[in-house]
């Protein structure tokens, strides 16, 4: 499989579980996939959906949780082609219980699932928790994930990051600098990057685009 020895490193039956845990609380909500409230998670999705024209576009939204994304775009009068990712069993089976008649949803994690190509792929909060991964081993991850991604896109991919200006940190998050991503893209995937650090939340949202 792809990235083998690497994936043998990564804890992610504990980011599994805690996604798990935070939905069996919180059941089908903002809180129940981590998130503070619902208003900051719509914001979540509209920035990331500026990305570009995405009327008629397939996507692959990864991390995809209980589907509200698609759900969200179906509200803003949004026809995609959607296909949804997560890792966590019992997010995929509400979401394909609700959803499954307007979208695909999968369960199985980035790296190893087979999926055809896309216009856009999106990650809104995947990256956001770390667990007990150091920082350089989960950026290791986060790195092979988005290279993962903007394959799949023929377009581009909407991707968001708490950001490293911070007041406070929590060690099981994950705090990501502009300035490293940045490099990241420009050496390994795209030069054509856009940053967004301009909305009231402690993170930031990248554009990346096929030259």
């Amino acid at each position: 499989m792809l990235f083998a020895k690497r994936l043998e490193t990564m804890n992610r039956s504990e980011i599994k579980k805690y996604y798990t845990e935070k939905f069996s609380k919180f059941g089908a909500t903002a809180r129940g996939v981590d998130w503070e409230d619902e208003n900051s998670q719509r914001l979540r999705f509209r920035i990331l959906s500026e990305i570009g024209d995405l009327q008629g576009a397939s996507v692959l939204d990864v991390g995809c949780g209980n589907g509200e994304m698609l759900q969200w775009f179906s509200r803003q009068g949004l026809r995609v082609a959607y296909t949804g990712i997560d890792m966590a069993d019992s997010m995929i089976q509400f979401a394909q219980k609700r959803y499954g008649d307007k979208g695909t949803f999968l369960q199985g994690d980035i790296l190893e699932a087979e999926l055809k190509p896309v216009d856009y792929c999106f990650a809104s909060g995947t990256f956001h928790v770390k667990g007990a991964a150091g920082h350089e081993e989960w950026f290791a991850y986060v790195k092979d994930a988005l290279t993962r991604m903007f394959n799949l896109s023929r377009r581009g991919m909407a991707v968001n990051f708490m950001t490293s200006f911070v007041d406070y940190r929590e060690d099981h998050l994950f705090y990501l600098s502009p300035y490293d991503l940045l490099h990241f893209s420009m050496s390994e995937l795209t030069r054509s990057i856009t940053l967004r650090h301009d909305y009231p939340l402690w993170e930031y949202a990248a554009y990346f685009y096929r030259l």
